[in-house]
């Protein structure tokens, strides 16, 4: 089991999904009618969204979790039967190292890096300074960079840069 944490926004599921739609069926867990079925009956749940699943939001539906942890118990040859997400709070963090320690590896995602952004993973940071033998950076190449740091690195965000970014943060 995987679960995949990080910052809301930060590309959880769309990783995911990209990566497993093929092979795992994908349940999010936010619409209030999914999470009161979930908490309402969740064997019947599980039963209905059968691994191999993506069950995103978890911490939506923390009382799913036991019930996880005794199916990949009882299969526990079979890899990847569960693949999670969820915000990286607290609550969600200590409830996923309770119920399901030593079953689940916990990976944090974090928005896109102003490497990732450029596409260039050698790049220098402009306050980063030169290395041996390089010039340091221009003081121009600083002020060019302030507006990616004012749009944030959210892919969304990067994907669109058009958008209005005070709007984006404030919700």
């Amino acid at each position: 089991m995987v679960v995949v944490t990080g910052p809301r926004q930060s590309g959880k599921t769309t990783l995911l999904r990209h990566a497993f739609d093929s092979r795992h069926r994908y349940v999010s867990l936010e619409p209030p009618d999914v999470r009161a079925a979930a908490a309402a009956d969740p064997r019947g749940f599980l039963a209905l969204h059968a691994a191999p699943v993506i069950l995103d939001e978890i911490q939506h539906a923390p009382g799913l979790l036991p019930y996880v942890k005794e199916i990949v118990d009882a299969r526990r040859s079979r890899a990847g039967q569960y693949l999670l997400t969820g915000s990286q709070s607290l609550g969600m963090s200590a409830a996923v190292t309770e119920s399901l320690a030593g079953r689940a590896a916990v990976l944090r995602l974090l928005p896109l890096s102003w490497r990732e952004m450029a596409r260039d993973a050698d790049r220098k940071l402009p306050w980063e300074g030169a290395g041996k033998g390089q010039r340091p950076a221009r003081r121009g190449a600083i002020t060019a960079s302030w507006p990616a740091f004012v749009r944030g690195t959210y892919p969304e965000l990067a994907a669109h840069p058009r958008r209005d970014a005070e709007l984006w943060h404030a919700s």
